[in-house]
């Protein structure tokens, strides 16, 4: 297999030998300066470009990032920019440019050699989907025409009926997509880890931070910049990579995307909901099953104490007896006779006091069952 080739653009406060000692061994490494070469280098049409923007003005490195997309359009080469100067609104304006990440000084060794090995992957995917784009076109179209760009969100809102996962929600969306023509990335925001989605499995690392700054802003519903736009729904955010040129087409698709975001935020709530019905439900069945066991020991408990008392009015009536078919009774036999019958009753007070305890206990674990299957229809 052949080695993808990575040019290595250079400025004034140059970090080459580093990035050079790290990439040359797997991949086909040339440097060039930024002032000297870097045309020759473009019309190289490399598979990755990694270029150091400190020399130039934030809109020259602009005008650069637009110049090596329309030159590589045909083509696309991946391109990482590196930078002392870093922020959230750069990070923006050379996405909406073109490129694919935006790494800041010093060098995250690891992140570096990630981003590369990711966006080569993602810009090889992206070639064949291009392929495949190019040689479908006509196909693509003839289906829209026939089923209509609104059966795509009719479908989607039919099959995603019984869907129970975020990731069988999102599939059914990329297939929506695919029937439109588009490609893209999706983010839901129901639950703690926010899941990503990208389509084709084609990710980004910059697109992450896209739909999550513009989930935090929360501005206009279609947010649209050159060939992408952002779909803002409650719960989720599409991200679509190429909207048509035509405006009247790439119009139209923004609309049918609104209705497919509503779509899905009604559904993702379903599911949000489901889960949690469903751990609620878990959470009482164990509770039931404390609770059952508790109350099954507190009747043994209480069904031996009842016998103890039985058995000890019992013992104190047959002792009775005993005494009072004795003929005459000396002063100690009263005695004694009177200290026995006061041990059978305190043997009693205490039994009956220890069943009415269990008791209790037994009504605080009924009670408090009750309050959990209360807390779970909520």
């Amino acid at each position: 297999m052949d080695k993808a080739n990575i040019i290595y653009v250079e400025g004034s406060n140059s970090d080459r030998v580093l990035i050079e000692n790290i990439f040359k061994y797997d991949y086909r490494f040339v440097s060039c300066n930024i002032n000297v070469c870097l045309d020759q280098a473009i019309k190289n049409k490399p598979d990755l470009f990694i270029i150091e923007i400190d020399d130039l003005s934030i809109e020259k490195s602009l005008e650069l990032v637009r110049h090596i997309r329309q030159k590589t359009e045909a083509n696309p080469s991946g391109l990482i920019l590196v930078s002392n100067n870093t922020g959230e609104d750069l990070r923006i304006k050379y996405y909406n440019a073109g490129a694919d990440d935006f790494i800041g000084k010093p060098y995250d060794i690891h992140h570096l050699v990630y981003s590369v090995k990711l966006i080569l992957s993602a810009k090889e995917a992206e070639r064949k989907l291009l392929e495949t784009k190019k040689s479908s076109n006509k196909l693509i179209s003839t289906s829209i025409r026939s089923l209509g760009e609104q059966g795509t969100v009719m479908r989607f809102v039919q099959d995603s009926m019984n869907l129970d996962s975020y990731s069988a929600l999102a599939k059914e969306v990329f297939k929506a997509l695919d029937n439109l023509g588009l490609h893209g990335a999706l983010a839901i925001w129901l639950d703690k880890d926010t899941p990503f989605y990208s389509h084709g499995n084609v990710t980004y690392p910059i697109e992450n931070d896209i739909l999550s700054v513009a989930h935090e802003k929360h501005g206009k519903k279609i947010q649209t910049f050159q060939n992408r736009c952002l779909i803002l729904g409650k719960h989720t955010t599409l991200l679509i990579r190429d909207l048509s040129d035509d405006l009247e087409t790439s119009g139209r698709h923004k609309d049918m995307l609104a209705m497919l975001i509503d779509s899905l935020d009604m559904k993702c709530s379903q599911v949000s909901m489901t889960d949690k019905l469903v751990k609620s439900e878990l959470q009482l069945t164990q509770a039931m099953l404390l609770t059952s066991q508790s109350i099954s020991i507190l009747k043994k408990r209480t069904v031996n104490s009842r016998e103890k008392v039985k058995n000890a009015i019992d013992g104190l009536t047959a002792q009775l007896e005993a005494d009072f078919m004795s003929m005459g009774l000396t002063e100690e036999q009263e005695e004694l006779l009177i200290s026995r019958v006061s041990e059978a009753e305190n043997l009693i007070d205490s039994e009956i006091t220890e069943s009415f305890a269990q008791e209790e206990e037994m009504e605080k674990i009924l009670k408090l069952s009750s309050e959990v299957r209360w807390q779970s229809s909520k």
